[in-house]
């Protein structure tokens, strides 16, 4: 079992995953838009970063507290990523949003590769970075 991580070390792990499927769901946001023309009021940039950042915050709790139980905190981990990416399509069967409105043309095939992309990120920063000690993070 690896040592549990503490609350400088979560952080650090959760944000760097964050910023990372954030970055490139913001990039990948601006150019569907462009190549799509899709006029929406959701999502937004801000929905979009906040929607990538906060998930993987949320998955490095998680994967402290299955660090602290298991030896295959790993494995399970990507399972309920997993898990959860897989239950997030579940949108896919709806015409509307939660707010009651029709979904815009296109709109599924905006949010849905995002959703795979913060889990996936989520699976390869948060477990790896269990074994790494990082320059920039100070360990005690």
């Amino acid at each position: 079992m690896i040592d549990p991580p503490g609350g400088r070390e979560l952080l650090a792990r959760g944000l760097a995953a964050g910023l990372a499927s954030g970055g490139f769901n913001l990039l990948y946001f601006f150019v569907y838009v462009a190549a799509t023309g899709l006029s929406a009021p959701e999502p937004t940039w801000a929905s979009v970063a906040v929607s990538s950042l906060v998930p993987c915050l949320l998955g490095a709790l998680g994967y402290a507290w299955l660090a602290r139980r298991s030896v295959r905190a790993d494995v399970y981990f990507a399972l309920v990523v997993g898990a959860i990416v897989a239950l997030s399509f579940e949108g896919l069967f709806h015409s509307r949003l939660p707010d009651g409105s029709l979904k815009p043309a296109g709109f599924d095939g905006l949010v849905m590769p995002m959703h795979v992309v913060v889990g996936l990120a989520a699976v390869l920063f948060i477990p790896r970075w269990a074994r790494l000690r990082l320059p920039c993070v100070r360990w005690e």
